[in-house]
């Protein structure tokens, strides 16, 4: 049973509308519905309320066991932690999990990527403007200035916004990623300054 069956399955047990769900959470009823219909995961705050709504324990509300499917005999590491998982998310096997804490963490981790991404595409674009201007620029001053900015601007949005690829994910787990992400950023902030000092 997947997350949104559950939902709906215990918000149906106790004769709770959606309406009355939305209010109780201050969501809409439309946010409700595309829980239940898989269309989109409540953040960790409203699985909580939901789990008090319903009376039940968060794992009793997010056991979603039943589509897990169990890694035999293969080292398949967490997705969210980087430890050795216990089982796959679904059929498709990119996602595994330890439990059920690091499959929601993840879960919440991968939202505020989505919500933040702009702001990374931002960042990037915003340094290679300042790299490509210091290349156009003649006057030796003015490059090493302009390249520090650059490289300064590229090291923040890497320690501010630490993405990766989904295979460094997928090697490392988020955690582990998210860390070397930010160490990148740091070496490259070195690197302005080293530039812009020197």
């Amino acid at each position: 049973m997947s997350l949104g069956q559950n939902i709906k399955k215990k918000r149906q047990q106790m004769k709770l509308s959606q309406e009355y769900v939305a209010e109780r959470l201050g969501v809409s009823r439309q946010a409700v519905s595309k829980w239940e219909t898989n269309q989109s995961e409540p953040s960790m705050k409203n699985l909580i309320e939901l789990a008090e709504l319903f009376q039940i324990s968060l794992p009793e509300l997010t056991d979603t066991k039943d589509s897990h499917i169990p890694i035999i005999n293969q080292h398949v590491k967490c997705s969210y932690c980087g430890k050795e998982a216990r089982y796959f998310l679904d059929q498709t096997k990119t996602q595994a999990y330890c439990s059920q804490t690091c499959q929601l963490a993840h879960t919440e981790a991968l939202n505020k990527i989505q919500k933040q991404l702009k702001w990374f595409y931002l960042g990037i674009i915003l340094s290679i403007l300042l790299l490509l201007t210091s290349a156009l620029s003649l006057l030796p001053f003015q490059k090493n200035i302009t390249t520090g900015c650059g490289m300064l601007y590229l090291g923040m949005t890497l320690i501010l916004f630490p993405f990766c690829t989904p295979e460094t994910y997928q090697k490392f787990g988020y955690l582990k990623s998210t860390q070397i992400g930010r160490f990148l950023g740091f070496l490259v902030e070195l690197y302005a300054l080293f530039i812009l000092f020197l």
